[in-house]
């Protein structure tokens, strides 16, 4: 029973053959009878009698299809770059391996790695250090450049109120003075005229004059100590203080100027700020990249999906750079057969029709996942058109590369009118096929649908009691209008 299964799976071709040995057989047991009927027709028509099997159309269900090959190819093909430049430590697969999803398949030497990583890093250290110190310095003199610039405004300040108040006790003592004076000298003048006046008469007025005389002495002497009289003197004790505290002033003036001066010269402009910062973050950047790179390295190239290696780039103990091309993955449970069809088949073929592929002695079902949209040529310089046919279960026993056997199932009709494709015919004017009426051929035109390999659908031009010529068993052509002896055949 399997066998008689397997063989009915191989549909159109074993029909076919089965078909033909029945009808030899039947040509066998007519042949005596055509020969007898030749030889008595033959003296009655000189063009003779067409001997022909017939069929009847049937009702029943066709399938069309397209037969044709392919390759099989993975649907899923990973090609690995290096991901970082270093020596390659191992190779852990070999081409033409199966890899499970997560096997390791490349490992980096680390020694090479770890050293520079702690190049990487010691930058780093060195460069922020750096930053954060010239930051730190440019704050603590942007702090002492404004500490002086406040101190020097209060100073300023400072020096010039005393300035001013010493100024108003310069005046103050001044104008004492010289109001001392000129009290003095206004009482000595005085003094002198009524001395005058008394020594007109010397002896009368003695007494009068040794007065006038000793107050003209305590005058001199008055005005001898003047610029010495108490409130002066406070003046002048106010006066030193005030010339002694422009002194301190001007002296920390000079101290705050000089901060201020240096303090400008260590501050760091925006441009100084943006290149330390930008320095800054290039070395958090390449550190953060060495660091990424180890950890790339560390972790290795392991596969992404269970595949089959199918090529090999590098050697253990190579160096690679960053890029460079290390092997190929080409993923084993998504697998399709790439194919070839012309332009008479391309319109029979849709995404999501199913297929039968033979791979490797075993069937498979598949369905169409994609037709491309421009054509090629082939060797012969036939315009052909790529596809793709998803295979659905997959197994072990598939093997990329091999050549496959793919039959489509394009469409389907159910209960329609069926004729063999060997009765139908063609010219200019379309389809048609000849039948036998009442003895003699007779052309019919129809109009047809899907075809088999075996069965095409009629949807016009015919009926179940039309007798179909299908073979010619005298050798003659079959032409309209010739008389006819047909073999009835059954159209099973």
């Amino acid at each position: 029973m399997k066998k008689e299964k397997k063989q009915r799976e191989l549909l159109p071709e074993e029909k076919k053959r089965r078909k033909k040995k029945i009808r030899n057989l039947i040509l066998a047991a007519v042949l005596v009878l055509v020969i007898l009927f030749l030889a008595l027709s033959c003296g009655r028509n000189e063009g003779g009698v067409l001997m022909a099997e017939t069929v009847s159309p049937i009702i029943g269900n066709v399938e069309e299809s397209i037969s044709t090959s392919g390759t099989v190819q993975s649907e899923n093909i990973k090609v690995y770059f290096a991901p970082v430049s270093g020596k390659i430590a191992g190779i852990h697969i070999e081409a033409g391996s199966v890899a499970e999803a997560g096997t390791l398949l490349v490992s980096y030497d680390m020694a090479d790695m770890e050293q520079m990583l702690l190049q990487a890093k010691l930058q780093y250290t060195a460069g922020s250090s750096s930053y954060n110190g010239s930051m730190a310095g440019s704050r603590e003199a942007q702090a002492k450049l404004d500490e002086a610039v406040n101190n020097l405004a209060v100073l300023n300040q400072q020096i010039a109120d005393s300035e001013a108040y010493t100024k108003t006790l310069r005046e103050e003592l001044e104008n004492n003075q010289t109001s001392t004076a000129n009290a003095l000298a206004a009482e000595n003048m005085n003094l002198q005229k009524k001395l005058i006046e008394l020594q007109r008469d010397p002896v009368a007025n003695e007494n009068e004059i040794i007065q006038i005389q000793l107050a003209l002495q305590t005058n001199q002497y008055a005005s001898q100590v003047s610029g010495s009289s108490q409130k002066q003197l406070d003046l002048q004790k106010r006066i030193a203080a005030e010339e002694e505290k422009q002194a301190a002033c001007r002296e920390y003036k000079a101290e705050m100027e000089a901060q201020k001066q240096q303090a400008e010269a260590q501050i760091l402009d925006s441009y100084q700020k943006t290149n330390l910062s930008a320095t800054e973050e290039l070395n958090a950047i390449s550190y953060g990249q060495a660091q990424a790179d180890f950890d790339t390295a560390q972790a290795g190239i392991t596969a992404q999906f269970t595949g089959i290696v199918t090529e090999i780039g590098v050697v253990e103990g190579a160096n690679v750079t960053e890029g460079m091309q290390l092997l190929t993955l080409a993923d084993s449970e998504n697998i399709k057969v790439v194919i070839s069809v012309t332009k008479y088949d391309l319109a029979k073929l849709s995404t999501g029709q199913k297929a039968d592929i033979t791979i490797n002695g075993r069937v498979y079902e598949g369905t169409i996942s994609k037709i491309n949209r421009m054509a090629t040529e082939n060797m012969s310089g036939t315009a052909t058109v790529g596809a793709e046919i998803h295979v659905e279960n997959p197994d072990d026993n598939i093997v990329l590369g091999l050549d496959a056997k793919v039959e489509i199932h394009t469409q389907e009709a159910k209960n329609v009118l069926l004729i063999p494709v060997e009765a139908l015919n063609a010219d200019k004017e379309g389809d048609f096929v000849y039948v036998e009426e009442n003895g003699f051929v007779v052309k019919k035109p129809i109009v047809t649908g899907i075809s088999s390999t075996e069965y095409i659908e009629v949807k016009e031009g015919l009926c179940e009691t039309d007798n179909v010529i299908t073979i010619s068993y005298s050798g003659m052509a079959i032409e309209e209008g010739l008389p006819v002896y047909a073999v009835q055949q059954s159209g099973e």
